[in-house]
Formats: C-alpha cells, structure tokens, sequence
C-alpha cells in the first residue's frame, strides 16, 4: 500500500516540478526578450494548466513589452483579448477576473481597461 502510494506522491511532486521549471523558462524569456519564445511557451503551458497564474502573467507582460516597442505593428489589447478568447472563456466572470488580475500584475493597463469595460453577453 505505500509503495502504491508513495509513487502517486512522487509523480505529482514531478508534475509539479516540471511546471515550475517550464513557468521560470518562460520568465527568462521574457525577462531577456525573447517575447516570442515566451508566448509560444505560455500558450504550450496554458492550454495544460489554464490556471497557472505566473505564466499567463508573463505572457501578457511579453504582450506589452512589444507593444510599447513595436507601436502600430504589435498585436493590439484587443487583438490580444481576441487571442485569449482561444484560452479562456472570457463571458465567464470567473475565467475574467482571472485574466484581468494577470494583466493588472504584467502593467498591461490597456487589457486590464479592455477587461474592466468588458461586459459579457447574456445568453
């Protein structure tokens, strides 16, 4: 019986390893401006663990970072909420909220107004 579930403990505890160590490799690219690597990444992560709040964080930090550089031919907030639309079920106030306080982490003022201004339809 421990031998059973000894094992279930030390793969999750891998798991859980292993998605830090994806979520720091993010953040060093981010960090360093790989922007693109970092959002190729994330999304890898995020469509595994939606969830994973660090990673969405860098993500939309990677978003405004290269809108801020590039102007006029960086994705804009709103192409960028479009993006998430792929990853999140933005009508939800849950999955919302959630993606507004990322932004608000990353500095990214213009999706956090997008999201904030947001009112979901009702169906």
């Amino acid at each position: 019986m421990l031998e059973r579930y000894g094992s279930e403990s030390r793969s999750a505890l891998l798991a859980h390893n292993l998605l830090e160590a994806w979520e720091l490799l993010i953040r060093c690219d981010c960090e360093n401006g790989d922007l693109q690597q970092c959002v190729s990444r994330a999304v890898t992560v995020l469509r595994a663990a939606p969830y994973t709040c660090g990673v969405l964080k860098n993500m939309l930090m990677s978003f405004r970072k290269d809108e801020e550089a590039n102007q006029g031919k960086a994705a804009s907030a709103l192409q960028v909420r479009m993006f998430l639309g792929n990853l999140y079920d933005l009508q939800k106030a849950a999955d919302r909220r959630f993606v507004l306080e990322a932004a608000k982490d990353a500095g990214y003022d213009g999706m956090a107004a997008l999201l904030e201004n947001d009112v979901p339809e009702k169906s």
